[in-house]
């Protein structure tokens, strides 16, 4: 609820500029599918959690983004969870919105992050590349973990 009412309040407050039609492609709402993470000398970075996770990612067709992907599993509730259960789960999750660019040249796509889960996430910009073959989105660019940069590819699957 908190984040649908600061989205609404930053929605008023920018007014993104998605051009051409790969906005419209993208439009939609997606299906958390899968999740590769690789070192920079190529091997697999095992940090996926073992469940897996779960998530959706919605873009507009008017500039918005907003991403959430939890670790699947857990089964604790706010009056019961530990200190350990939940620095798990926000180090494992991703939850954020705000406005994106499509340079659809480059096949790149920029998300601006607008505001986070985590408080410091916000304010900045997420370039990656895209591939988008049918209802199929492969997203890839990297992060930092524990110092080191990591190479991911995330894949989502249409669901509206």
């Amino acid at each position: 609820m908190i984040s649908l009412l600061a989205w609404l309040a930053c929605a008023a407050a920018v007014s993104p500029s998605v051009p051409g039609t790969a906005a419209l492609d993208l439009a939609g709402t997606w299906a958390y599918v899968s999740e590769e993470d690789r070192h920079a000398d190529g091997t697999l970075a095992h940090l996926t959690p073992a469940g897996g996770y779960e998530g959706l990612l919605v873009y507009t067709s008017n500039g918005y983004v907003t991403a959430q992907i939890y670790p699947r599993g857990r089964n604790w509730t706010s009056s019961s969870v530990t200190c350990e259960e939940l620095r798990d789960t926000l180090d494992l999750s991703a939850s954020y919105f705000g406005t994106y660019r499509i340079n659809a040249s480059a096949g790149e796509i920029t998300h601006h992050v607008l505001a986070a889960l985590d408080p410091s996430g916000g304010g900045w910009d997420d370039k990656k590349t895209f591939t988008l073959s049918g209802d199929r989105l492969v997203l890839k660019g990297s992060w930092e973990v524990r110092g080191e940069t990591v190479r991911y590819e995330v894949t989502w699957q249409r669901v509206h």
